[in-house]
């Protein structure tokens, strides 16, 4: 009778304890990320370190940003397309929805400049 006590205790704060911390568990696994495309201009997070993609109001914080940091193009300001997952994950940056980029590209052809930023879903 103990055991089964304590087992259910166990499975409760393995299942119900990380969710109250939004960190993935048990409980919620499953598909972690959705794919998207997105058009916007890089920026710097407040906090040393961070990228940010920010296409209109919505700002998408770069979790794989050292990845491409080297890039001649990945400055601030610049305009960039790119392709990845969202997450919900948590992180220090505290702004920004965690992106996790596959492919990142400059946008600076003189026509699309003035064109507003885009995010499209693959799904």
């Amino acid at each position: 009778m103990k055991k089964t006590i304590l087992l259910a205790a166990f499975v409760n704060f393995v299942l119900i304890v990380p969710n109250a911390f939004g960190t993935p568990s048990i409980a919620n696994a499953g598909p972690e990320a959705r794919k998207i495309t997105i058009s916007g201009s890089l920026k710097r997070t407040v906090e040393p370190g961070g990228w940010l993609i920010v296409s209109g109001k919505k700002k998408f914080l770069i979790l794989n940003a050292g990845r491409f940091a080297r890039k001649s193009w990945f400055v601030a300001g610049a305009k960039v397309e790119a392709s990845g997952s969202l997450r919900n994950q948590p992180t220090f940056f505290m702004e920004g929805q965690p992106f996790q980029v596959d492919k990142l590209t400059p946008r600076c052809t003189q026509s699309n400049l003035n064109t507003p930023a885009a995010v499209t879903s693959d799904s």
